[in-house]
């Protein structure tokens, strides 16, 4: 009888033990330590630092790298943020004989705060040199260089990932007086904008479409507006779609996008329902095939790399359709400078064999810096969206005319290219090509064949996008 008591006591302390470890690991495997990116002309800047899902905070150190001052940037103190000022948290903070950072953060009050992951500890207040001559889009990273000691008030470590911030020069989002942060100016500007009486272009232009609908009016002073009374965190903000009438029974593919946000970023549906046969991705793609007619209403949500939200309500309609078919768009390339020509009109086909060139007409942004762009657009007089990838490059890196194709009898294709220096990895209809030295990249597949049109991208060392180009395969 002691022996079956004493079972059932360990059986009990197991289950208890499994029932507790969940909630003592909440959100340990997703931990993070986040810089933010700072885009400013001013002379103070101040650089955020967040640690990301860790339910009861306790305690981290945290070392971060700092930049040089001749880089252009001397760094003068750390700014607690909230409730790191001695209230709920303490931060000691100091910097060693290496020019590293050190945080120190400890938990004052142990605080219960059980819904709470997110902690913006504070900022990192640099001032610019003077004497340091930038160039627009000058980039300075802020670096951490490691973290020890994150505890949750349980007791349990983890072990974070790790994502860096910069200082880039440049007009951030609602800074068009050079005062090197969003102010109450920029709203006065967009309405003398919006009446005719005074017009912004350029850097100006982008930096006051905060909704990034390539538009200056209202909507854009009451994300402003909203956020120097401090009813929004942040300026971020989700463009709004062109169109929301989608084909029943057609396939609908659609990317969602966000201004003045840090990725990565993570979207999902926070209230409503989408349509049916449609889902939403985490890295905001809408895609499915619609197959019941009527409306949905849904609120997407979208989260940046530290803590940033915005929502945006759609109410989609799905309508009965007799168009088979909607000819797909290839990227469009073009060099800084260029004029970019977008398609004025669209091939549709019809479920009796008609094909009608459609009207399209597209929120075209300024393209006067390179870098990929995802256009969105209608077909005008039917009201249904789409999109195009428009490329800006300031040079050429993948030599075009030198792609061959050696074929063999088992109708294996090998497609070889050479690429610049600064490329690191091309991709060849999808499919990554080999890397085989000078600058040489190969591919042997059976799904390519001579004549087909294909989109060739090459990347950098950083894994960012340097050049596309669409082709037809030798």
């Amino acid at each position: 009888m002691f022996m079956i008591k004493r079972r059932l006591l360990l059986a009990a302390m197991l289950i208890a033990m499994m029932l507790i470890i969940p909630f003592y690991t909440y959100a340990g495997n997703d931990a993070r330590v986040v810089l933010g990116d700072v885009i400013s002309k001013g002379d103070q800047i101040h650089v955020p630092i967040v640690i990301r899902d860790v339910a009861y905070l306790s305690d981290a150190r945290i070392e971060i790298s700092l930049p040089g001052s001749d880089e252009g940037y001397q760094f003068r103190e750390f700014q607690p943020a909230g409730r790191f000022d001695g209230r709920d948290f303490t931060v000691m903070s100091r910097v060693n004989n290496e020019k590293r950072l050190i945080l120190e953060v400890n938990d004052a009050v142990k605080q219960t705060d059980r819904n709470k992951t997110d902690w913006t500890v504070g900022y990192l207040h640099f001032e610019r040199e003077r004497t340091h001559t930038f160039y627009l889009g000058e980039e300075t990273p802020v670096s951490i260089y490691g973290v020890e000691a994150l505890r949750n008030n349980q007791g349990s470590s983890f072990q974070p990932g790790i994502t860096n911030g910069r200082i880039i020069y440049g007009d951030g989002p609602g800074d068009i007086n050079g005062m090197g942060r969003a102010n109450a100016g920029t709203a006065v500007k967009v309405l003398q904008h919006a009446i005719g009486e005074k017009e912004l272009t350029g850097d100006a232009f982008r930096a006051a479409d905060l909704n990034g609908d390539n538009r200056l009016n209202t909507a854009d002073v009451d994300i402003l507006l909203e956020y120097l009374s401090g009813n929004r965190d942040s300026v971020m903000s989700v463009v709004p779609l062109s169109s929301t009438t989608i084909l029943q029974g057609k396939p609908f593919r659609f990317q969602l996008q966000v201004e003045h946000a840090q990725e990565p970023l993570e979207w999902g549906v926070s209230s409503g329902r989408l349509p049916t046969g449609l889902t939403l991705s985490s890295d905001g793609r809408l895609t499915g095939t619609p197959s019941r007619v009527g409306n949905a209403q849904v609120s997407i949500t979208v989260t940046d790399r530290i803590g940033n939200e915005d929502s945006v309500t759609v109410t989609f309609t799905t309508v009965e359709t007799s168009i088979k078919h909607i000819e797909e768009f290839n990227t469009v390339r073009a060099a800084t400078g260029d004029d970019v020509n977008l398609p004025e009109s669209v091939e549709v086909t019809y479920d009796d064999g008609r094909v009608e060139d459609k009207e399209v007409s597209w929120e075209i942004p300024v393209f006067d810096q390179a870098g990929s762009y995802v256009i969105s657009g209608k077909i005008t007089n039917l009201g249904i969206p789409l999109q195009i990838q428009v490329f800006i490059s300031e040079q050429e890196h993948i030599a075009i005319d030198d792609i061959t194709d050696r074929p063999d009898i088992l109708g294996i294709h090998t497609f070889e290219l050479t690429a610049s220096d600064e490329t690191h990895a091309v991709e060849l209809a999808g499919s990554l090509m080999h890397y085989e030295g000078e600058g040489k990249f190969s591919l042997a597949t059976t799904k390519l064949t001579s004549g087909e049109q294909v989109e060739l991208i090459a990347y950098n060392q950083f894994g960012v996008v340097i050049d596309v180009q669409v082709l037809e395969l030798p």
